[in-house]
């Protein structure tokens, strides 16, 4: 599997890669810090200075062992270990959190 990483800041972008692979996408460790933003705000990457700004729509709160979120990026699901707070989400909400990138994973199905 090949790694590439996306980071934000001054001029930063984050694409997918080319045609024919799908894409696993991690933010680095635990988020410790997020935002619930109102339903229906769009989701997806943005470039922040600093990093990527993430936002998505959860679609499961994993409350057994580590506390764990999955959130939809548009057609993709992402798993997100969250420190703390994970106790007032629910399924639907949308959260925002910023990091320094995401590491890219693509992979061919």
């Amino acid at each position: 599997m090949t790694r590439a990483v996306a980071a934000g800041g001054a001029g930063g972008r984050c694409g997918f890669v080319g045609a024919g692979y799908d894409v696993e996408v991690d933010p680095p460790g635990e988020v410790a810090d997020w935002t619930r933003v109102r339903a229906g705000a769009p989701t997806g990457f943005s470039p922040v200075r600093g990093g990527m700004s993430v936002s998505g729509r959860l679609e499961q709160v994993v409350r057994d062992g580590e506390p764990q979120v999955l959130m939809r990026l548009g057609p993709g699901i992402m798993t997100v270990d969250v420190a703390r707070g994970f106790e007032e989400l629910s399924f639907g909400d949308v959260i925002r959190f910023e990091v320094p990138w995401v590491e890219l994973w693509p992979y061919v199905v």
